[in-house]
């Protein structure tokens, strides 16, 4: 979950930072609530800068979704492995996995 909250906020940067940097710093202003103003955007860029913009945010997706698959795996992996250790644990052993696991 804290990941994931992580990503979104890296996922959100990264388009304010692009955003900043497709359009001239009078026509972007940041507002008060973290979103973007972006008066007259549309008359500033050109339809091939568009075009490039939107296929490189794409390809940011597809890197960000990649790494959250790998992400959702690596933790499914841990949770089914903590389930085996824990089950197979006595009282002892099974409080010291929890904390191996909390680490992780």
């Amino acid at each position: 979950m804290v990941q994931r909250l992580s990503l979104r906020r890296q996922f959100s940067k990264i388009e304010r930072l692009e955003l900043n940097s497709l359009a001239p710093s009078s026509v972007i202003a940041s507002s008060s609530d973290g979103g973007l103003s972006v008066d007259g955007l549309d008359a500033a860029l050109d339809p091939q800068r568009t075009k490039a913009a939107i296929a490189h945010l794409q390809q940011k997706i597809l890197k960000l979704t990649e790494q959250l698959k790998v992400e959702q795996t690596a933790r499914d992996d841990n949770v089914a492995e903590y389930l085996k250790l824990a089950n197979n644990a006595d009282r002892q052993q099974g409080a010291r996995i929890k904390q191996v696991f909390e680490k992780k």
